[in-house]
């Protein structure tokens, strides 16, 4: 299908370039097809780059979903930190599956057009948002996590951290790939410990 070769060039282009320095022309070339035929589907450039967060996104959701559901261990009295492993590890098993997603959201979650910056942050955190909302309440119910700070700020603080995990990897210089999974699950577990040490819960009533 025509719509899926401009999504994959585009995919590849905007793992390589910010958004404002990809080219139309070139993702047209690179997809075999022509100007009208893209015009067909995608009316803009910035029509196509959200519709490639979404898809991104999506299947990103159902990925880990799906790696939840095989792991018996996660149950409704699971902590978030312990939930929060296994998503990261099963983000971790995305990356090496979806090498192209990976590039594409390391150059969004570094975009430097302010206008667009400010789309894809609705976009993704609104995804992401409710996921962990009903876990974040959840765990501050349980005293899994700390009940002196607001849920929006530790919703908002996680969803940074997890949008950035594969970002932070390649800034040190740690590349998603298989060759590289022990330095990967290394870093996953400074990861969350600072996670955890951070945000759990602290009794706080003195006797």
């Amino acid at each position: 299908m025509k719509k899926d070769d401009i999504i994959n060039s585009a995919i590849e282009e905007f793992g390589k370039y910010d958004y404002d320095r990809a080219s139309i022309n070139s993702i047209i070339e690179n997809s075999n097809t022509s100007k009208g035929t893209f015009y067909h589907y995608f009316s803009s450039k910035e029509e196509l780059y959200m519709e490639l967060i979404n898809i991104v996104a999506k299947e990103k959701i159902r990925f880990l979903q799906e790696k939840a559901n095989e792991v018996e261990s996660i149950n409704n009295d699971s902590s978030l930190f312990e939930i929060l492993r296994i998503q990261i590890k099963a983000s971790v098993k995305f990356g090496l599956t979806y090498p192209k997603y990976v590039m594409f959201s390391a150059r969004v979650a570094n975009e430097t057009n302010q206008n667009i910056r400010k789309k894809i942050e609705a976009i993704v955190g609104n995804k992401t948002n409710e996921y962990l909302n009903p876990l974040i309440k959840a765990n501050i119910e349980q005293q899994n996590l700390r009940n002196d700070i607001p849920e929006e700020f530790i919703s908002q603080l996680l969803v940074y951290m997890l949008i950035h995990f594969s970002d932070f990897l390649l800034n040190m210089d740690v590349k998603i790939d298989s060759k590289y999974t022990a330095e990967i699950m290394e870093y996953l577990k400074y990861y969350i410990d600072f996670l955890e040490n951070g945000l759990a819960y602290k009794n706080t009533n003195k006797e």
